[in-house]
């Protein structure tokens, strides 16, 4: 399974860009996650912390990012997220933050 690293920084940007039901329900359909194994009845952070982990055990979370970019290009941590998965970045190996954009991979961007 990918880091929980890349999971918590799709999450974050999953429960700021698509915090309704439908929203998280229809971009994970787009990014083939089945949604069966992932509690919505919560908080989006919540929801969103679950989808990024279904998506992930699922070999999806990919997919999730570049539906999430083609939705939102100019989102600076999704770009950033994008960009660092096409240079090979994804395996989970990937703990170096000093080129992700500020904030990114704090929940609610809170130090």
């Amino acid at each position: 399974m990918v880091g929980m690293k890349w999971v918590a920084l799709v999450a974050d940007r999953l429960a700021a860009l698509y915090p309704e039901e439908t929203s998280v329900r229809r971009v994970l359909g787009q990014a083939q996650v089945d949604v069966t194994r992932i509690p919505f009845d919560g908080r989006a952070s919540n929801v969103a912390w679950f989808a990024s982990v279904e998506a992930a055990r699922q070999g999806r979370l990919d997919l999730l990012v570049e539906v999430m970019g083609e939705e939102y290009p100019l989102d600076e941590w999704v770009a950033w997220m994008v960009n660092a998965m096409a240079e090979g970045a994804y395996d989970g190996g990937h703990d170096d933050s000093s080129d992700q954009p500020r904030g990114a991979g704090v929940v609610g961007g809170f130090t």
